[in-house]
C-alpha cells in the first residue's frame, strides 16, 4: 500500500485523525489491496471502516497507526501469541474473542470475521493500543526475492565494465527489518516453465514471469553471482533468537497465506544459521554513513522494498538528497520497489496487468555527480508472486 489518492487528493500513509477519511482509507483497502487476493482481510476492513469505535481507536494513535496493516497486525499478534507461545507464557486464561478469530485465521474463511475482528480487537484493547504505540508494518517478505534478483542481475549487467564483466554490486538494504532480502542469492526463485534459478537447496521462492515482455529476462542466470559486500539498515533491528520478535513479522504476514507463512519461518531459520550484518539507524539520517562503509569498487546499490512509502513525504525527499550527495564521489545506485509515484523519475511502463492486489513499480535510479538516470524494470506483484518485465 503506497501513496494513496482519495478524492483527487494524495495522502501519504501517515493520516490525519479524521474518521470520514479513515474510513475511506479502510474502503479503499479492502477493495484494492485484498480484493480477491485476501478476501477474509476484505471482509474484515469493510467492518471496520463501518465501526468508529475502532476507526477512532486508531485515530487517537500516532499517526503511523492508522494504517490498516497496522491494525490488521496487531490482532494477529495476539492471535499466534496465544496459539504458538501460550502455554510457555502462562497464558491459560479463557480469552474467547482471540479464540474465536484464530479459528477464522486457521480456516481462511467466516462469514462473522469483520465481526469476530471487531470483537477481538475491542475486547484486548490495551494490548491493541500498546501495539499501535509501540510497532511499525515490518513485512519482511522471501517473496519478493524473486523480482529482486532478476533486478539486481540487470543493474549488475547494464554496468559492467568496458571488457564485459558485470558489476559486483555492493547491496545496502534500508528498511531491512530481519533482512531477509539480504539473503535474496540464497533462495531458490522458481519461475515454473520459465526456469529457475539460485541454490537447489534454498529456500523455494515461487514466482511467474508474466505480461508481454516476459521472455525479455530469458534466459534466468543459474546463479545471483554479483553480490559482493551486503549490509542491512533499520530501525528497530530484530533480534532473530526473540520470539516476540519473530511473532511480530509473522504477524505482518496474512492469515490466508500459510505458505507465505511457512516460508517465513524457513527464512527466518536460515538467516539464524548465517545472520547478515544489520546496522541500527534511520535509513534517511543515517543512511550516508553506511554507504561510507561499502568496498570503494563495488557498485554501491540501496534496495528499497516497501520502506520509502512509510516515510513521510518530506523523508523520501530527504533521502533521495543523500543519494544525491553520495553520488559526488562514486556511482550510486537506488533499486526500489514500491507503490507507483512513490519513487520520483521512473516512467510507468506502457502495459497494465490485471491482477488482484495494486501492483508496485521495480525500478532503479543511477546518481553520478549530479546526473540522475532512470530505468523502469517493470511491474511486480507486491508479495512477488509474479514479475512482468518492461
Amino acid at each position: 500500500m503506497g501513496s494513496l489518492i482519495l478524492d483527487g487528493m494524495a495522502i501519504d500513509l501517515h493520516f490525519p485523525p479524521d474518521l470520514e477519511t479513515l474510513r475511506a482509507v479502510w474502503l479503499r483497502f479492502a477493495t484494492e489491496e485484498c480484493g480477491t487476493y485476501t478476501p477474509l482481510y476484505r471482509t474484515i476492513c469493510e467492518a471496520v471502516a463501518e465501526h468508529r469505535e475502532v476507526l477512532q481507536l486508531t485515530a487517537d494513535g500516532p499517526s503511523h497507526a492508522r494504517q490498516p496493516n497496522l491494525l490488521l497486525a496487531a490482532a494477529h499478534y495476539l492471535v499466534l501469541r496465544r496459539r504458538s507461545r501460550g502455554a510457555s507464557l502462562g497464558d491459560t486464561e479463557p480469552n474467547q474473542t482471540l479464540d474465536e478469530l484464530g479459528s477464522i485465521y486457521e480456516a481462511g474463511r467466516g462469514d462473522d470475521a469483520g465481526q469476530a475482528f471487531i470483537a477481538a480487537v475491542l475486547a484486548n484493547r490495551s494490548e491493541i493500543v500498546s501495539l499501535l504505540e509501540t510497532r511499525f508494518t515490518q513485512t519482511n517478505e522471501c517473496g519478493r526475492s524473486a523480482p529482486l534478483a532478476l533486478a539486481l542481475h540487470a543493474i549488475a549487467s547494464a554496468n559492467a565494465d568496458t571488457a564485459g564483466r558485470r558489476a559486483t554490486l555492493a547491496l545496502i538494504d534500508a528498511g531491512c527489518s530481519a533482512g531477509l532480502n539480504l539473503g535474496v542469492d540464497r533462495y531458490r526463485v522458481d519461475f515454473g516453465a520459465s526456469g529457475a534459478c539460485g541454490p537447489e537447496d534454498g529456500t523455494t521462492v515461487s514466482s511467474e514471469l508474466t505480461g508481454p515482455n516476459a521472455a525479455k529476462t530469458l534466459p534466468l542466470p543459474d546463479a545471483l553471482d554479483c553480490l559482493g559486500w551486503r549490509i542491512g539498515l533499520e530501525r528497530a533491528p530484530v533480534d532473530l533468537d526473540d520470539d516476540a520478535a519473530i511473532d511480530w513479522l509473522l504477524a505482518c504476514i496474512w492469515p490466508e497465506h500459510g505458505y507465505r507463512l511457512e516460508r517465513a519461518v524457513a527464512g527466518f531459520a536460515a538467516l539464524r544459521a548465517d545472520p547478515p550484518t544489520i546496522v541500527q539507524g534511520d535509513m534517511v539520517d543515517d543512511l550516508s554513513a553506511v554507504i561510507d562503509q561499502a568496498p570503494n569498487d563495488m557498485l554501491v546499490t540501496v534496495l528499497t522494498s516497501w520502506a520509502v512509502a512509510y516515510l513521510r513525504p518530506v523523508d523520501r525527499k530527504r533521502f533521495v538528497e543523500v543519494l544525491h550527495a553520495a553520488s559526488m564521489t562514486r556511482p550510486i545506485v537506488w533499486l526500489s520497489m514500491e507503490a507507483p509515484g512513490v519513487v520520483q523519475g521512473l516512467d510507468l511502463p506502457d502495459f497494465v496487468i490485471d491482477s488482484p492486489t495494486s501492483p508496485s513499480l521495480v525500478g532503479s535510479l543511477r546518481f553520478d555527480r549530479g546526473k540522475v538516470e532512470a530505468t523502469t524494470l517493470g511491474w511486480t506483484h507486491p508479495h512477488g508472486a509474479w514479475f512482468a518485465p518492461v
